[in-house]
């Protein structure tokens, strides 16, 4: 009987093994691979959410623009300053001479680049913009979205 409760026992060391260094090995290989295979995918898709964040916000920015210029907020117009880094709503006839106690500022995503007119300013009461346009938001993928304001201040995306 000690005879077959040795047997039992070696055999079950052999069995409780670890892992080989080229299961290891294997594993981490796949792990990287799938890995590089991904990162394209998902800085796709950060950069392609950075560009709808930003057009939601700029396009927020100037409807907001309008509305208090519609309204006469603060008795003055509105408008919004954009730039590569940044919108800026302000109130005021022009950017340089804005309130800048006023100012409500929202940073852009480094990948970010922006053409087309830099400030629209709204009139009071019929919330018309002064100056109307495209505007091309774009990112380092080469993706890009257009926002048009036309002269009677519809904003369209």
């Amino acid at each position: 009987m000690s005879h077959q409760k040795k047997q039992n026992s070696s055999t079950k060391t052999k069995n409780q093994g670890g892992l080989t260094l080229l299961e290891i090995s294997l594993t981490l290989s796949l792990v990287v691979f799938m890995l590089g295979l991904s990162t394209p995918l998902l800085w796709s898709a950060v950069t392609q959410n950075d560009l709808d964040a930003s057009v939601q916000i700029t396009v927020h920015s100037l409807r907001r623009a309008q509305s208090l210029s519609m309204f006469m907020a603060q008795d003055t117009r509105w408008g919004v300053k954009l730039t590569d880094s940044k919108s800026i709503l302000f109130a005021g006839n022009s950017f340089d001479s804005r309130n800048e106690q006023m100012d409500e500022i929202f940073e852009f995503p480094k990948t970010l680049n922006y053409n087309g007119p830099t400030e629209f300013v709204f009139q009071k009461l019929s919330g018309l913009p002064e100056v109307h346009g495209s505007l091309i938001l774009g990112n380092q993928s080469d993706q890009s979205k257009t926002i048009t304001i036309n002269p009677l201040g519809v904003i369209e995306y």
